[in-house]
Formats: structure tokens, C-alpha cells, sequence
């Protein structure tokens, strides 16, 4: 069994007006343990209030961040005591542990700031036997332990992880946002989250909103060889086992989302403005890569202008030919037999001179009839890989494929 214990913890609150308040006392991050019972206590003092009320929440997570489910603890006595416990056993299945004070303070009397303040500490266990670092974790005493994502960590993140400029990019729009809102060196290190293609806006290089909280996973994975280490063995011997390196960040994509706001207390201007370029500058890459998508689709959707691209000639009867990424299609009639008469407005057309569709490996679109000469269709998706043609008896013709302007 893996003991994970925790705190004290300290959260203060501070609020003039009555809508509740949510604060992250302690983020485990996800853990390569499944958890299992747990036991926190926590008290709480509060000034100028009337009526308020607080208690912490247990959030457990899957290992996809799916909420498996919410405990909630006691409500806190504010400044009378005794402390409460919330305790019990996890769900099945959770792999990370996030705890949160949630206050709601009653502004109905006549006080004008309301304020509050909660202590917390505690453990959690797992089922496993600690695979690395088996005699416990702690600090390093030789690394500065930053609560909020610095230009620094990024910096040595990328040095650790990889990525280049465009994983740089990717980690400054976090600068400033909160990295451990609790216990840093509570176990091995924690896992390093999955990337793929749902990380990213298909078709293009730039991140989804939604994998922000595993980019500061990869963050807070970073931070872990940084500001922990193992715990010697008694007397020095064996030595623990050291965590494997952690894997690389992917670098195939840029950052989204929105920039973590930058506060100045007037102490450091440098680092104030060092902070500042290095978002415009990840802002700046991020609006190359939205500005290359959006005339890649601009010219698929909307477009000002079209090239010729393989032209297929002397087609007759029926058939398929493979085709590149499209625009539209020009078919021209090279043969057309005496019995199929031309005399439909306003301009010179035919009841049918074939049938054509296009398609991809998962079916066809509806078959359209060519009834001029030429014949052109420019409603045609850049995803079609095949085309496939039936022409009248007698009837031959050219299909040319147009392609988007490069």
C-alpha cells in the first residue's frame, strides 16, 4: 500500500459580495496508483460574516480526467471548532485526487468584508508498492519550489521534455497560471499524459482547448524532476530507485487558449517584460499557424481561384479513376453520338450525357447529371479520393481535375 499524505494546507478567502467561492487546495496529478481510502481534516475561522458556510470536496478522477465522483465534507464551524473530518474509501478506478474549499459567505447583515480561512491535512493510499524512490519523497533542497509557472521552468521543461520553439510556445501561454495548488513531492513522479490527434484542431497545428490541463501535466511532470528527489535509504544503502526519464513532449502542434493574465506589483520590471514577449511571441506563432489554416480553407471553401490539375482523357462507358485532393471537375464531351440532341436554354445542354459521383473509402455522394459540354462542378470537398463515371453509349470524354491554388 502507497501512503500520500498531505498538508497542513493553508486557503484564504476574501470576498465582499454573497455567490460562492471555489478555491483548489491540492492537485495530485495523475498517479500511477489506484487510490483507495482516505482521511482529511479541517478547520476554519472566519471575520465579518453572517451565516457563512464552507466544507471541502473530495474530486475523484479516472486516468482520463473523467470525474468519478464528488464526496463532501462537513460544513466547518467556523472558528468554534473542533476540526471535521471527511474520510472514506475512493471509487474504483480513480487515479488522481483533487481537494477544494467551497465557501459561500451571507452578506444579508451589516458587515462589509467577509473573509475566511481553512487549515487542512490528511492522507490517501493506494493499492501499490512503490516502484521507484521506495523509501519516500522529498524536496530538493537545492531547487526554488515556484507555486505558478515561471519563464524559467519553461525553459528547463524544454531542455528535459524537447518540443523545440513550437513547444515552447505551447508552454509560455501558461506563464503565471497556478502549477501546484498543494503538495509537490508527495510520491514518484506523476505520469506523463498521452498526446494524439484529439489534442489538436484536425488539419491544422494548432492545440484544442481542451489540452491545456494536459500541457500543464507535462509541466508539473517536468517540474517533479526539478524540485523532488528520493529519499535516502536508513543508514544510506541500497539506493533508492530513481524514476525512468520522463518522455518527450510531441512537437506537432502550437498552443491555444486563453493568455494567463499578467500581473504587475511594480517589483520586477524586467521579469514583467520578459514575461509579456514571450506571450506575444507565442501569440504571434500561434497566429502564423491560424493564418496558414485559414487560407488552406479559404481556398478549399471559398475559392478565388483554381488550377488545372490531371486531365483523364478518351473516357467512355463506365469506370473509376483515383484523384488528388479536389476543388472541382471539368468534363468535356470529345464525342457526342447524333441521337442525343442539344436543345435545351440558354446555353447549348443535353437531357444526359452521363452520370458521375465521387467518394471517399466510406461511400458516395449522390450521382449528378453532366448535361452541358463542358460540364463544371466546383462543390467538391478536398477529402474525395475517387470518381466514378458512367457515359451514354457512343458519348466520350476528358475529365480534368482542378486543384486549389497553391
Amino acid at each position: 500500500m502507497t501512503v500520500y499524505s498531505i498538508g497542513p494546507f493553508t486557503s484564504h478567502i476574501t470576498n465582499a459580495s454573497a455567490p460562492p467561492q471555489h478555491i483548489e487546495m491540492f492537485d495530485s496529478a495523475q498517479l500511477a496508483d489506484s487510490l483507495t481510502t482516505f482521511s482529511f481534516t479541517y478547520d476554519g475561522s472566519a471575520v465579518g460574516y453572517q451565516g457563512s458556510a464552507g466544507n471541502v470536496t473530495a474530486n475523484w478522477y479516472s486516468p482520463a480526467n473523467t470525474v468519478l465522483r464528488i464526496d463532501t465534507g462537513p460544513q466547518i464551524n467556523w472558528g468554534t471548532g473542533p476540526a471535521v473530518v471527511l474520510s472514506g474509501t475512493a471509487p474504483a478506478g480513480s487515479t488522481r485526487l483533487v481537494l477544494r474549499l467551497n465557501v459561500s459567505f451571507d452578506q444579508s447583515g451589516a458587515f462589509v468584508t467577509t473573509s475566511g480561512l481553512c487549515t487542512l491535512n490528511g492522507s490517501f493510499h493506494g493499492t501499490g508498492t512503490p516502484t521507484v524512490c521506495e523509501y519516500g519523497v522529498t524536496t530538493n533542497p537545492a531547487a526554488t519550489v515556484y507555486t505558478t509557472v515561471t519563464a524559467a521552468l519553461i525553459d528547463a521543461a524544454i531542455v528535459l521534455l524537447g518540443g523545440g520553439p513550437i513547444a515552447i510556445a505551447a508552454f509560455d501561454a501558461m506563464l503565471g497560471a497556478p502549477l501546484f495548488p498543494g503538495a509537490v513531492c508527495i510520491a514518484g513522479p506523476p505520469l506523463m499524459p498521452t498526446f494524439g490527434p484529439e489534442d489538436y484542431i484536425p488539419g491544422t497545428q494548432i492545440w484544442s482547448p481542451g489540452s491545456f490541463d494536459k500541457r500543464l501535466q507535462a509541466l508539473r511532470v517536468a517540474a517533479w524532476y526539478f524540485y523532488c528527489k528520493c529519499v535516502d535509504a536508513p543508514g544510506g544503502s541500497p539506493p533508492p530507485t530513481q524514476p525512468p526519464p520522463p518522455l518527450p513532449f510531441p512537437d506537432f502542434g502550437s498552443t491555444t487558449g486563453n493568455p494567463v493574465p499578467i500581473l504587475c506589483d511594480g517589483t520586477d520590471i524586467c521579469s514583467l517584460f520578459e514575461q509579456l514577449m514571450r506571450q506575444m511571441t507565442s501569440l504571434a506563432l500561434e497566429l502564423s499557424y491560424a493564418r496558414r489554416d485559414i487560407q488552406l480553407i479559404q481556398r478549399q471553401h471559398v475559392p478565388f481561384a483554381y488550377v488545372a490539375g490531371t486531365l483523364h482523357t478518351g473516357l467512355s462507358g463506365a469506370g473509376m479513376i483515383a484523384v488528388s485532393p479536389l476543388l472541382g471537375l471539368s468534363i468535356q464531351s470529345t464525342s457526342i453520338p447524333s441521337y442525343l440532341s442539344s436543345d435545351m436554354a440558354p446555353v447549348a445542354s443535353w437531357f444526359k450525357l452521363g452520370e458521375i459521383s465521387w467518394g471517399t473509402a466510406d461511400g458516395w455522394t449522390s450521382r449528378r447529371i453532366v448535361t452541358h459540354n463542358p460540364h463544371l462542378y466546383l462543390d467538391i470537398d478536398g477529402d474525395i479520393t475517387t470518381v466514378a463515371y458512367q457515359f451514354e453509349p457512343g458519348v466520350v470524354a476528358n475529365i480534368l481535375e482542378l486543384i486549389r491554388e497553391p
